[in-house]
C-alpha cells in the first residue's frame, strides 16, 4: 500500500526555534532541563547519535556536544534544519516515513511518536533497525490536548500539528497504557522510566545492528 503524506499548515512552534523553546520551557517548567538530562545520561561520550525529529537540537547543544558525540539531527521542518545548520550543527531535512534512518550507535526520538499514529509500530521498527546499540524513545503521556477544558485542548492540538502527516493522522495521543503496550510488542524492549516531572515515559530498546558487523 502506498503511504500518502500530506503537508499541513505549519504550527508556529514547529516553524520557529525560539517559539518552540519558549513553549517547551512553559510546558515542562522546572523540569525542562531534567527532561533532556535524563536522555543525555543514557548516551556515552564519543559515540554516534542520530536524533530523529530533533527540533531545535537543544539536546545536542546543551548536553551532547560536550561529550564529543558524532551527532546527526533529522527533522522534516525546513526552518528547524536551516536554523541548526546556521548553528553549525549537522542537520538534514528528513521524513522517516519515506526515507531510511541513517545508522548510529544511539538513535533518539523525543516526544514525536504521536505524530506518526496510526503507523507508530512501523516507526519504532525503523528506529530499532538503524541503531547499533540502543534506541531511546520518549513520549508524552500527560498532554494538554487531552484536557477536559475544551479551549485548552483545541489550542494544544493546533500547536502540535506536525509539518507532514499521513492522511490517517487525527491528533491522537498516547496514554501510559497504550505506549507501554506498544513498547512491549518489541523483543528488543529493555526497560522504561519516567522523566523528571512525569510528563513523558522513556523506552530503551536494544538496537538490531548491535550484533552485526557494519
Amino acid at each position: 500500500m502506498t503511504l500518502v503524506v500530506k503537508k499541513n499548515r505549519p504550527s508556529p512552534i514547529y516553524s520557529n526555534p525560539y517559539l518552540y523553546q519558549l513553549f517547551m520551557r512553559i510546558l515542562y517548567g522546572k523540569y525542562f532541563e531534567g527532561r533532556y538530562l535524563s536522555i543525555a545520561e543514557q548516551i556515552p561520550a564519543q559515540t554516534s547519535v542520530v536524533d530523529v525529529c530533533a527540533g531545535n537540537v537543544y539536546l545536542f547543544q546543551k548536553y551532547l556536544k560536550q561529550k564529543s558525540v558524532n551527532y546527526l539531527a533529522l527533522d522534516n521542518s525546513p526552518e528547524f534544519v536551516h536554523w541548526a545548520n546556521m548553528q553549525q550543527v549537522n542537520a538534514k531535512l528528513f521524513d522517516i516515513r519515506t526515507e531510511n534512518v541513517p545508522q548510529g550507535d544511539y538513535v533518539v526520538m523525543m516526544a514525536s511518536l504521536y505524530q506518526f499514529l496510526p503507523e507508530a509500530k512501523d516507526i519504532v521498527s525503523r528506529l530499532i533497525g538503524a541503531a547499533k546499540k540502543k534506541v531511546i524513545l520518549s513520549e508524552p503521556v500527560s498532554n494538554l490536548s487531552a484536557s477536559h477544558f475544551g479551549p485548552i485542548a483545541r489550542l494544544a492540538h493546533v500547536l502540535s500539528i506536525p509539518y507532514y502527516a499521513s492522511q490517517q493522522y487525527t491528533g491522537e495521543r498516547f496514554t501510559e497504557a497504550s505506549i507501554l503496550n506498544l513498547f512491549e510488542q518489541f523483543p528488543e524492549f529493555e526497560t522504561t522510566y519516567r522523566i523528571p516531572g512525569g510528563r513523558e515515559i522513556v523506552g530503551i530498546f536494544k538496537g538490531n545492528l548491535s550484533n552485526k558487523s557494519i
